[in-house]
């Protein structure tokens, strides 16, 4: 009897935890039968949409999801390649420097005749038929392996966002709800959706939307955006 009430304690325990870990993220799985892709920084007059009220002032019925693009410099321009809708606006960038853009490897989330890849920033190799891109960094998972440069001893913590591709090249965004560590973000992308690549985007600032709802107020403007639309 003894056995078979700490095993339900177990499981109710397993289930609770579970499902308070699951309610601290959002995560939307794109469908390409239905949806597609966009990057999004300046809008027709050279402007940036900064805000996602101001991306969904386009159309707001056919946004089905949008979060903060990558790492952004002082000036406000994207940290490392940045391609939109086929035209390169930055190039990327290889350099050593400090902070989480430079910690690598990091990565480029970019999309080749349609279809979503992640890299890391050494492998990636340009071509005109790639539609979008964006740098970032650092990739928190690489080929089904966890970043060794987060554990679980890490204590910095923050709201963050990512993008994941599965084995299977199922394309994954993840935001979570409230403040995180690298690791504790990774080991969830990696333990419940999969994850065989998954690169950072940001933190602090991170917001996403999604049917509706918000993860947090925008505080920031942001610099790139990347968002799901309804074909």
């Amino acid at each position: 009897m003894r056995k078979i009430c700490l095993l339900a304690l177990f499981l109710i325990t397993s289930i609770f935890t579970f499902s308070l870990e699951e309610s601290n993220y959002i995560v939307y799985n794109v469908d390409f039968k239905r949806e597609n892709v966009k990057f999004y920084w300046l809008n027709n007059d050279g402007i940036p949409f900064e805000k996602i009220d101001n991306l969904l002032k386009l159309n707001p019925n056919k946004f089905k999801f949008i979060m903060n693009g990558g790492i952004y410099n002082d000036d406000f321009t994207p940290e490392g390649l940045y391609i939109e809708n086929g035209k390169e606006f930055t190039p990327i960038n290889l350099n050593d420097g400090a902070g989480n853009f430079y910690e690598k490897p990091n990565g480029v989330f970019y999309f080749y005749k349609n279809k979503p890849f992640i890299v890391t920033s050494e492998k990636f190799k340009s071509n005109s038929k790639i539609n979008y891109a964006l740098q970032s960094g650092p990739m928190l998972i690489t080929n089904g392996e966890l970043n060794p440069s987060f554990t679980d001893k890490s204590t910095s913590k923050f709201i963050r966002n990512g993008v994941c591709l599965t084995k299977n090249n199922s394309l994954i965004f993840i935001v979570s709800r409230n403040p995180v560590t690298l690791y504790e973000f990774s080991a969830y992308a990696k333990s419940t959706q999969n994850c065989y690549n998954f690169l950072y985007m940001d933190g602090s600032l991170s917001r996403a939307y999604k049917y509706n709802e918000m993860n947090a107020p925008q505080k920031k403007p942001f610099v790139t955006m990347i968002a799901v639309e309804i074909k």
